[in-house]
């Protein structure tokens, strides 16, 4: 049986062929058909003005790599921009590769950009060019005209090579398709599992929002976070955070008021829920956001 890559491989080689641009007004069926999304339907969105006064910006991309990722039999995910949060929502974190420069994306992996820190751009990786540039499946190659002309535009889904050499730092991270085959393992946790880091509710008497980063820092703020994308901007407190097994987390927490915090979590089996122990407060129920 041929791999998930190879399969994948072959799926782009058919649909995306080097050279081949694919225009949702001029190609419109096969545009339609590999993305999910109709060109009359993103041109209404562009002379939307409801919402942008110079009108919307709707593009396929997302639905290009939804339809590519049910063609390969990923299924599941509640959204593409949202792809970390939606793996893990079906038990598939281990599927979720976190851009930090200590791997790179493989060809069929399918990638979340930071897209200026909103995340609203997906598309697949081809692989990389001999000069470390990025190569990439991907629609919502859009030129908006200036001034906009909704009835002279149109996306475009294509391979795109980047301009510049590959920069972890502009993605997000990325769904590994050959991880996303095999079966979820057990919980482990290590100081930068995938499972803790991001945002989580806290409660005790109160109500708190914790932010945990992949190096081992923790923030709290009272405020909902308006965005899952980042810590708080205005944190209350910062602290520090270590493993003591494999299922159990330590928080050290910055002195205040003179007092030294510390807050020890254990994790369930999904590792979405946690309860913890204070030794200055009363016990805390601690849910992922």
């Amino acid at each position: 049986m041929a791999s998930k890559r190879t399969e994948a491989t072959t799926l782009l080689d058919l649909e995306v062929k080097p050279g081949v641009e694919i225009r949702s007004n001029r190609d419109s069926q096969t545009f339609a058909r590999l993305t999910g999304t109709q060109h009359s339907t993103m041109v209404a969105n562009w002379k939307d003005k409801s919402v942008i006064k110079t009108g919307g910006i709707m593009s396929a991309c997302n639905g290009f790599v939804g339809w590519y990722a049910y063609t390969l039999g990923i299924k599941g995910i509640d959204s593409f921009f949202k792809l970390e949060a939606s793996l893990r929502k079906i038990n598939k974190a281990h599927a979720w590769v976190p851009a930090d420069g200590k791997a790179d994306p493989q060809p069929g992996d399918i990638l979340h950009h930071s897209k200026g820190g909103t995340g609203l751009h997906v598309d697949v990786c081809i692989g990389f060019a001999s000069n470390r540039r990025l190569i990439r499946a991907a629609a919502g190659q859009i030129t908006f005209q200036n001034p906009r002309n909704p009835d002279a535009e149109f996306d475009v889904l294509k391979r795109v090579t980047g301009d510049k050499p590959y920069d972890f730092h502009k993605l997000l991270g990325w769904l590994d398709i050959e991880r996303f085959s095999e079966a979820a393992p057990g919980l482990v946790v290590a100081p930068t599992s995938n499972w803790l880091i991001g945002w989580w509710d806290v409660r005790d008497e109160n109500q708190y929002y914790y932010h945990f980063d992949g190096s081992g820092h923790v923030q709290y703020t009272e405020k909902r976070p308006l965005t899952m994308m980042g810590p708080p901007k205005l944190p209350l407190s910062a602290g520090t955070y270590r493993f003591l097994s494999l299922n159990i987390l330590e928080i050290k927490w910055n002195p205040l008021d003179g007092g030294n915090t510390v807050e020890t979590f254990t994790a369930d089996g999904s590792g979405r829920m946690m309860t913890g122990k204070s030794n200055l407060y009363s016990d805390l129920v601690a849910k992922r956001l």
